[in-house]
């Protein structure tokens, strides 16, 4: 393990290059390799989380989300409008009623 905080940046770097050149062959989006090879990289000892590791993996996820966005084709997306609808609505309405207390 190192403590070196420029040798961790080299190796996120080294994975999310990695990312994009492994998505290339098979025709995945790079953002869901980079998540894939982020999980990874984030449970490997040699990783480490710091503070601004932290500040930058949530920058990342927004950014993310934004590509995940842009890549909706919008005539999918008029074609199929009420099942996108509903389904974005549930899945952002779902997770705060389950911290509600329950009556039991």
């Amino acid at each position: 393990m190192s403590e070196n905080l420029w040798f961790i940046a080299a190796i996120w770097m080294a994975l999310a290059l990695l990312a994009s050149l492994i998505s290339i062959r098979p025709g995945l989006a790079v953002g869901l390799v980079e998540i894939v090879l982020g999980v990874i990289g984030g449970n490997s000892h040699l990783l480490y989380s710091t503070a601004w590791s932290d500040f930058l993996a949530s920058l990342g996820s927004v950014l993310l989300a934004f590509l995940a966005g842009a890549e909706i084709e919008p005539t999918v997306f008029r074609r199929h409008l009420g099942p996108s609808l509903l389904i974005g609505c549930t899945s952002f309405m779902v997770p705060p009623l389950g911290l509600l207390p329950s009556r039991c």
